[in-house]
Formats: structure tokens, C-alpha cells, sequence
């Protein structure tokens, strides 16, 4: 029997309960969805079946892309492991050699997870 995968297609949502919060997750495509089902594995998250109402807190992983660029306009500041931490108001970026992250303090929350590479594993 031959196996074909097939990466570079959207990977279904998952959803997650925490401490009575519920996240939901998706990332762009299969593989790098593999691998943040893993780094969730390891984590105190429940999955659950899609709910009946809006996710307390939505992340969104984008493979491969360097993601947006960073408003000059924002306060900035070096943090652990070389990175750096952008923020104002409506919450923050944080950037590291390989990823960009932003969150939005917005109702739900929102964070955006871009890597310009897809590791290996996890």
C-alpha cells in the first residue's frame, strides 16, 4: 500500500479546555499541525469537541512566512533567548530568529504564530 502526505493544505481546528477556558487552534497546514498537536500533548490542555460557543482565546499557526512587520511605533525591549518584545495598548509581538509571535487583546484573544521555518520536531 502507498502512503501520500499531503503538507500543504489547511490542517482541521482543534479545540482545548483549560482551567474552564477554551482555546481554539489551527494551524495552515497538516504538518506543522502534527507538530503543535504534540507541543499540546505535553501540556495540561483537554481537547474537545468544536463548542457551542466562541473560543475564550483563538491561536493561529502560519507556516513557512516571516509573518507581518512590527509597527515602528511600538515600545520595545530585549527579552530571554535573544529575543525581542513589541508592545503597546493592544497587546505585543515577539520576535525571535526564527518566529514571530502577536497577541491581541481583544475579545477573544488572539495570538498569531508565524515560522519562517517548520522544525523538524518538536
Amino acid at each position: 500500500m502507498e502512503v501520500i502526505q499531503v503538507f500543504d493544505r489547511p490542517a482541521p481546528p482543534r479545540f482545548y479546555a483549560v482551567a474552564g477556558r477554551f482555546l481554539f487552534v489551527e494551524a495552515v497546514d497538516l504538518r506543522l499541525a502534527q507538530l503543535v498537536q504534540q507541543l499540546f500533548a505535553g501540556w495540561q490542555l483537554t481537547p474537545v469537541s468544536p463548542l457551542p460557543r466562541e473560543a475564550d482565546i483563538e491561536i493561529k499557526f502560519f507556516a513557512n512566512e516571516p509573518g507581518p512587520d512590527i509597527p515602528p511605533d511600538l515600545n520595545r525591549f530585549d527579552i530571554a533567548a535573544g529575543g525581542r518584545c513589541y508592545t503597546d495598548a493592544g497587546g505585543y509581538y515577539l520576535q525571535f530568529g526564527n518566529s514571530l509571535m502577536r497577541l491581541r487583546h481583544h475579545v477573544p484573544v488572539r495570538v498569531d504564530v508565524w515560522l519562517k521555518q517548520v522544525p523538524e520536531s518538536v
